[in-house]
């Protein structure tokens, strides 16, 4: 009801609850199912999904989108790439892994998907450091320019947009009002943000991240 309404999009989920436009891409509802899920989509993207569309984006259902900044930058991406915020040094078992942050978006071309070998799962149960694995094993790289956010852009005011929305949601959109402007700057300069949690937090977000 906010950045998706307006956009083609495709809810990858274990069992489809016939309210959105879904796939069904594991049996299993962990979070761990996550690598699997994405393994079987990119499947289906091999098979032929999407194969009208020049880009597919990823992103999780707790981000917000500005589709138009997106849209922007598109034209300017190479497709023998996947673009992503870099979250090589948080992998903890491989220091050195490059991988995109899925809860913050990113965009992989699908003629990319169709030219490499299949993404098998490796029982690593996390969705994007497994297509970082896939990129390194088919020497893709990742492409850094596009200003997405893989955090809560407010930092630590998380927590008070929590409690806001568990115990007086009617009182967010004055406290995203009262937000400083370099706050609200730094909301409007990003394409993605993650982890807005909340019908209301996520809604005035977004209004403000396309204001």
């Amino acid at each position: 009801n906010t950045w998706l309404k307006d956009l083609d999009y495709i809810c990858i989920t274990d069992k489809p609850t016939g309210l959105f436009n879904e796939v069904s891409c594991s049996e299993n509802e962990d979070y761990e199912s996550a690598e699997e899920k994405t393994c079987n989509f990119f499947f289906l993207v091999k098979e032929g999904l999407f194969s009208e569309y020049d880009w597919i984006m990823l992103i999780d259902d707790d981000a917000i989108l500005n589709s138009k900044k997106l849209f922007s930058v598109i034209p300017e991406l190479r497709t023998d790439m996947i673009h992503g915020y870099d979250m090589k040094r948080a992998w903890v078992d491989d220091l050195s892994l490059s991988f995109p942050s899925g809860g913050g978006g990113y965009l992989v071309s699908p003629e990319l998907v169709r030219s490499l070998p299949p993404m098998n799962k490796m029982g690593i149960g996390v969705e994007d450091v497994r297509v970082g694995f896939w990129m390194r094993e088919n020497g893709v790289d990742i492409g850094t320019s596009l200003p997405l956010g893989p955090w809560f852009p407010l930092g630590v005011k998380y927590w008070e947009f929590e409690r806001l929305e568990r115990d007086s949601p009617w009182d967010i959109p004055g406290v995203v009002n009262e937000l400083s402007e370099s706050e609200k700057s730094f909301i409007r300069s990003k394409i993605t943000h993650h982890y807005v949690r909340g019908t209301n937090t996520m809604r005035c977000l977004y209004e403000l991240m396309i204001s």
